[in-house]
């Protein structure tokens, strides 16, 4: 039982009681808050719900309503379409289809249970135009529209700008031990960039001409990539779509810096969501190149090595182990894991700097000195990554 109070309506207070999921209550609030709908047809809208085997019955039945408002409706329900899922309240049979340029790719049948549903569509975009970093070429974007079908009926659709390229972190050895370099589209990538902050300490501030001017000095500076560091946030959608359109691609730590984690079952739960909630919101974007777990942490503690920055001499023998494993249970195990599973294609580095070859990582090879810089000129920029430097 729900009760769900709207506030005023014309003269009248409107109380609602009924039987079924919260979100029906959505509905209510699109029609009351921006549709203007007579209150008399929301009593048909609860009175149809309790009848209908689908939510978009009830809205069909609805008088009075234009198409376009119809399918604003049909969007607030939980038969929802994003990457690749489905989260639906009902068993229905549906046709998922994908569409690129406005020519139809592929259909296929889905049959939704209720609850989340995965599915794959395979299609294939003949001769495709590739999306290039700043410098290589164009950042070419696709429109790739997912639509979900009840017969005739529009349930959800999503639109994506989307770049066709291959991304591949190359390290093979060299007579300075071992590189670490970006491999666009099978071309090796200078990487020319630098590290990028949250642009104001109240995030709201920042305004989408903000963000495009940061990004656009970025690519008319030359550069290729951001390193969306650690410290900070998990940037705005905004930001990835333009690096998509400018060309620039992101190295994209996971949002820990500086510091030693708790490795307690209540603090992981809590990194899973949010790790995988921002990899299923990122992942689609041409821009994102390797993600990697955090900012300095590796570092600070050097568990192979003396010193680096004191923290773990403050700790006996036992202490240490204890810090240590609850590090590894987050970077070296929940998170490259996490990549795994969402988003397989993409490359992970546990920690930034890191040696190559440390302790704990998913490769052994020998280590490599860092530098952080911005680069010359092409030619130069493929002597240096043969010397096995890393430039960000």
């Amino acid at each position: 039982m729900y009760l769900y109070k709207t506030g005023i309506v014309g003269a009248s207070q409107i109380i609602f009681i009924g039987d079924g999921a919260p979100w029906i209550w959505n509905i209510v609030d699109e029609i009351i808050n921006e549709m203007n709908i007579n209150p008399e047809i929301i009593d048909k809208v609860l009175h149809l719900y309790h009848a209908a085997e689908q939510l978009w019955q009830v809205i069909d039945a609805l008088p009075n309503l234009s198409q376009k408002q119809k399918r604003r409706l049909f969007k607030k329900s939980k038969t929802q379409l994003k990457n690749g899922e489905i989260d639906s309240d009902n068993e229905i049979n549906a046709a998922l289809s994908i569409s690129h340029q406005g020519e139809i790719s592929a259909i296929t049948p889905v049959n939704l249970k209720k609850g989340l549903n995965k599915y794959q569509v395979n299609f294939e975009i003949k001769n495709p135009k590739l999306w290039w970093t700043n410098g290589l070429g164009d950042a070419f974007l696709y429109d790739l529209t997912s639509q979900l079908k009840a017969g005739t009926k529009l349930l959800d659709e999503d639109t994506q700008k989307v770049g066709i390229r291959t991304i591949r972190v190359v390290q093979s050895k060299d007579e300075k031990g071992n590189s670490f370099y970006f491999e666009l589209n099978a071309v090796p990538v200078f990487a020319k960039g630098a590290n990028y902050i949250p642009n104001d300490n109240f995030v709201p501030r920042v305004s989408p001409e903000k963000y495009e001017h940061i990004i656009k000095s970025a690519a008319d500076a030359n550069m290729n990539m951001l390193r969306g560091w650690g410290g900070g946030i998990y940037e705005n959608d905004i930001f990835y779509y333009l690096c998509d359109q400018y060309g620039i691609m992101i190295w994209q730590d996971f949002m820990f810096a500086c510091a030693m984690y708790p490795g307690n079952e209540a603090f992981l739960e809590n990194v899973k969501d949010e790790a995988i909630q921002n990899v299923k919101r990122l992942r689609n974007h041409p821009c994102i190149a390797l993600w990697c777990g955090n900012n300095e942490v590796d570092g600070a503690w050097s568990h192979n090595t003396p010193g680096a920055w004191g923290w773990k001499q403050r700790f006996g023998e036992e202490t240490r182990a204890k810090i240590w494993n609850d590090y590894e249970k987050i970077f070296h195990q929940m998170l490259p894991s996490i990549v795994q599973e969402y988003d397989s294609r993409k490359f992970y580095w546990a920690s930034s700097p890191l040696p190559i070859g440390g302790n704990g990582l998913l490769t052994a090879v020998p280590k490599v000195m860092y530098i952080i810089g911005v680069s010359g000129t092409e030619k130069r920029s493929l002597k240096i990554l043969n010397k096995s430097f890393l430039v960000l």
